[in-house]
């Protein structure tokens, strides 16, 4: 504790002392963080945080449960707005998705049932995927559709394998006033407020990473550190220092960097969840490689932005036999570890 008290006041003031010998250049790093959230975050998060946000609203959950409502049995749960507010969080983001995690644990939901899904409602959105990464760094459509495909996928199999460590009784039908009262409006109010903490987060850490720079002329850790640091950022260096590879983005997105894991607390406040997703990463990140590798076997034309012979894809064009492997153990482990008894049919 004593040591808390002693470094947290030293690394300010030397990240002041930083900041004010290289004032000129930080002010340069500032614009650039606002042009990001102006050009990329903004445009591809904003209009979707809304509407998903509103269609959140039990009037809506029953139609939008239906595409997810077999996952929903799978990790007995019963309560509709569950596999509603995936297909939501796929949409709008992980902002949204925390959103929903925190009315869900005002509602009743048990902690182990919280941490058991959180990385299932916690993801990079559809928008970010394909319009961000896809289209503003890849320069492709189609990767950026496989690519969320991959961490879509994985979030899914993620969520399922931790409901074996995480034991929680089945999740009977809730019911949420609070969602159901919210207004058009007040889902564009809330969306505005969510915006600007994103932003807020992405500017820190990219001014961060980018003083980093500053201070670091090797490019490989420049790219783990701005991996871990900014998820925005960390795709950029890594597009920019491997030849646009996408199989290292998907790295980069799977991994939970301390500006997204920052973003997620400020929505949940929730400790445990942070920790979740931390761990997760272990299943998730893998996982999504795999199927993000069998994404490029199947559409090696689209993948290679209509030239089966991308370098990018041939890299990794023959590692299809290690993702099945992978995927083989993990099957095992999920039909061997049923200590949560998703395979019994649920009681009435």
């Amino acid at each position: 504790m004593i040591i808390k008290k002693i470094c947290r006041p030293l690394a300010c003031a030397a990240a002041i002392a930083i900041i004010t010998a290289n004032a000129q250049q930080v002010m340069l790093f500032v614009k650039s963080a606002l042009a990001l959230c102006y050009n990329n975050i903004i445009p591809s998060l904003f209009v979707f945080m809304v509407f998903s946000s509103y269609l959140g609203q039990s009037r809506f959950t029953g139609i939008l449960s239906l595409p997810l409502m077999w996952y929903s049995y799978l990790m007995k749960i019963k309560d509709k707005r569950f596999s509603a507010y995936i297909l939501l969080s796929f949409i709008g983001g992980f902002a949204v998705g925390a959103g929903f995690l925190e009315e869900m644990k005002q509602s009743g939901y048990e902690n182990n049932c919280l941490k058991s899904i959180s990385p299932v409602m916690i993801n990079n959105s559809f928008s970010f995927c394909v319009f961000a990464v896809g289209i503003g760094l890849l320069d492709n459509y189609y990767l950026g559709c496989m690519l969320f495909a991959a961490l879509a996928s994985a979030s899914l199999i993620t969520a399922f394998i931790l409901s074996f460590i995480f034991k929680y009784n089945i999740v009977a039908q809730q019911n949420s006033s609070e969602q159901s009262g919210k207004s058009f409006v007040d889902c564009v109010n809330n969306s505005v407020k969510s915006i600007l903490s994103i932003c807020g987060y992405v500017i820190i850490f990219y001014v961060i990473c980018k003083v980093l720079k500053l201070y670091i002329s090797s490019e490989i850790p420049i790219n783990i550190l701005s991996a871990l640091l900014e998820v925005t950022a960390g795709c950029t260096e890594i597009a920019r220092n491997t030849g646009k590879n996408p199989f290292f983005i998907c790295i980069v997105l799977s991994l939970m960097p301390v500006s997204t894991l920052c973003q997620v607390y400020h929505f949940t406040h929730s400790t445990d969840i942070i920790r979740t997703l931390m761990i997760s990463r272990v299943i998730h990140t893998p996982v999504s490689l795999m199927i993000f590798t069998m994404l490029c076997n199947l559409f090696p034309v689209a993948a290679g932005a209509l030239s089966p012979e991308s370098m990018a894809v041939k890299y990794f064009y023959n590692s299809f036999e290690i993702s099945a492997v992978l995927f083989m153990l993990i099957l095992s482990f999920t039909v061997i570890s049923d200590r949560n008894r998703l395979f019994t049919k649920p009681e009435k």
